[in-house]
């Protein structure tokens, strides 16, 4: 399986630190000195930079250290960044093969297939269109215009809707990695039975945290898909 490497794509910030950090990063990742690759783009994170190739080229190199669940991770938050990008998606669907997870719906990625931002930047617009439409409707009465009114006036409805969806289900339901083979119980302690098992890279929906305990919810595929639940140490995950 080839993996896609976007590692020469320039970030470019006001410190000239940050981008020459990131170059000395990639020069670290081609000569497969992974552990200093890491050190680097995460001091670069750490200083603030939010960037999805730099995720992504942090993601690959956790990949080559066989550290599925960190790898998992940054390529989701990478995606998260960048939803239409190819390389990303390439890579998660290969990752996502190790735990057999199911590949995502139609529905799934139509969702997440528009960042919000550019859902406030159409709505903008088609409202704007369709505002400017009433407005000489008034004075110039034309069957096509109304029909171009209806056409804008339901696309700006329709992001709209699909606005507030999305910032609904974003402050609801929040997403983690599995970074280690955890055993899931049945409560928030050991002291409780274990009820199934994470294999490092699954992907969880993080229903609440107690006591240092998250309880998640995952889809099972064998021997049937049903909903489990459980609760894991919070070190074990990571949100996305």
């Amino acid at each position: 399986m080839i993996l896609f490497i976007s590692m020469n794509i320039p970030i470019v910030y006001s410190s000239g630190n940050i981008q020459q950090k990131f170059e000395e990063a990639n020069k670290m990742y081609e000569q497969s000195n992974y552990d200093s690759a890491i050190s680097l783009y995460e001091s670069i994170i750490m200083q603030g930079v939010i960037n999805s190739s730099l995720f992504y080229n942090l993601g690959d190199a956790y990949y080559h250290k066989n550290e599925i669940g960190k790898a998992r991770l940054w390529y989701e938050r990478a995606k998260k960044i960048s939803p239409r990008d190819g390389d990303i998606e390439n890579n998660l669907k290969f990752v996502r093969s190790f735990v057999q997870e199911p590949e995502e719906g139609f529905l799934s990625k139509a969702f997440g297939f528009v960042l919000i931002n550019e859902l406030t930047v159409f709505g903008s617009l088609f409202y704007f269109l369709f505002i400017v439409g009433l407005t000489i409707n008034l004075f110039y009465k034309n069957d096509a215009l109304k029909l171009v009114n209806s056409i804008t006036g339901t696309i700006f409805i329709l992001c709209f809707l699909w606005f507030l969806t999305r910032i609904y289900a974003e402050s609801k339901y929040v997403s983690g990695i599995i970074i280690t083979n955890i055993e899931a119980r049945n409560g928030p302690g050991e002291d409780y039975s274990v009820g199934f098992t994470l294999p490092e890279g699954k992907k969880v929906r993080i229903l609440s945290e107690k006591s240092g305990w998250y309880a998640v919810e995952t889809l099972q595929v064998k021997p049937e898909k049903i909903l489990i639940r459980g609760w894991i140490p919070k070190l074990s995950a990571k949100k996305i």
